[in-house]
């Protein structure tokens, strides 16, 4: 039975030193026919990784458009499932098709490795071999919460640096069919060891406003606790949805408490959501009465107060809906307006950049050649 250092070899001398199957053959005891098999399972125990390219000519035209500084913006420039051709797209035989969430967990694991360097630097260790503390950790609901998470945790493994976080859910569990989609069941991805002592949030996924003023005066057990951990938090990761989008799990929530998300779309202008708190162009959106709203530590202006602070961070995904590929682009410009921008750094995808810099184009004229973007 083969070693792990003879997986680790084999993809060493075919990746790094660009020997062939046949020459590495020669010089290890398996075959030619156990080179590729060795080279997957390189892979599958995390010996091999992949880091996605990040378009710096997006990032930089993003950042001049909107007044914002491109270094917080990354645009992550992978090949997403519409650069092929509708065959290989709809052939339930094509990898594409039986995978279509590789896209996204790309935006994920760059939004990851940028967390990784925020704990180090919020813990005190990122330049020095000093012991870690604990560094609150507030973690967004939904499918990107799922992959950041997955994709954090592999990377710590990676990492030669002490890591101690505190993770703390900022918002309810969300639909009871999607329970995979709850901050709280991400801590079961971390160790004890670099998790300590987190703090889940348990409150029904919906109440009323009214209900919810009454948590906040006199805080039940489950929300309570969350509740006194939220002036520690430094980092917040979480993502946006699209309430015109029908895998968005917010408008899951809404239809099915009896919110005619439609009506109030057109009505109404409301467009998307940050862990699962609605807005449209202009503003955010705030229930009234016992209008059904998600249990939340944060609203939205306190993502952009927070974001001003000294040493706290929030990171925000933006990335294409995994089942039908429709990009944030539109739901996240509101968001590029210093009044409104609830994310001090960003990680979305190609599709949402570009849709991003056309409606800027469209909405104000303004457009900058690629040779004026890296223009200083």
């Amino acid at each position: 039975m083969a070693r792990a250092n003879q997986y680790y070899e084999v993809a060493r001398l075919f990746l790094q030193e660009r020997l062939s199957a046949v020459e590495i053959a020669e010089i290890m005891p398996i075959t030619r026919e156990q080179v590729y098999p060795f080279l997957k399972q390189a892979v599958d125990l995390g010996y091999v990784r992949l880091t996605p390219p990040i378009s710096q000519l997006l990032s930089r035209k993003i950042g001049k458009g909107f007044g914002v500084d491109h270094t917080k913006i990354h645009v992550v420039d992978v090949m997403g499932p519409l650069a092929y051709p509708e065959e290989i797209r709809n052939d339930p035989k094509s990898v594409i098709a039986r995978d279509v969430g590789y896209y996204g967990r790309a935006v994920a694991a760059v939004a990851a490795d940028r967390v990784l360097e925020l704990i180090l630097q919020v813990g005190g260790t990122l330049w020095s071999r000093r012991p870690p503390v604990p560094v609150p950790i507030g973690l967004g609901p939904g499918r990107a919460g799922v992959d950041f998470s997955r994709s954090l945790a592999a990377a710590i493994r990676k990492s030669d640096r002490k890591v101690l976080m505190k993770l703390v859910a900022i918002s309810a569990s969300g639909p009871a069919k999607y329970p995979q989609f709850s901050p709280s069941s991400f801590f079961i991805l971390f160790p004890d060891h670099i998790a300590d002592h987190s703090v889940g949030l348990f409150a029904a996924p919906l109440v009323g406003q009214g209900q919810f003023n009454k948590m906040l005066s006199k805080p039940p057990p489950g929300f309570r606790e969350s509740l006194e951990e939220k002036p520690n938090i430094r980092i917040i990761v979480t993502s946006m949805g699209d309430l015109r989008d029908p895998h968005d799990l917010l408008r899951h929530q809404l239809i099915a408490a009896g919110t005619p998300v439609d009506e109030r779309i057109k009505n109404d202008g409301w467009l998307a959501n940050v862990q699962y708190r609605p807005f449209r162009e202009d503003g955010w959106i705030h229930a009234k009465g016992e209008e059904p709203r998600v249990p939340t530590l944060f609203e939205l202006q306190e993502f952009v107060e927070l974001r001003q602070k000294v040493d706290h961070h929030v990171i925000l995904l933006a990335r294409q809906c995994s089942l039908c590929h429709r990009d944030r682009g539109e739901a996240l410009y509101p968001l590029m307006k210093e009044s409104m921008r609830v994310w001090s750094e960003i990680v979305m995808d190609t599709e949402t950049a570009r849709t991003l810099l056309r409606l800027l184009r469209d909405r104000t004229g303004w457009e900058m050649t690629d040779e004026e973007a890296f223009r200083d």
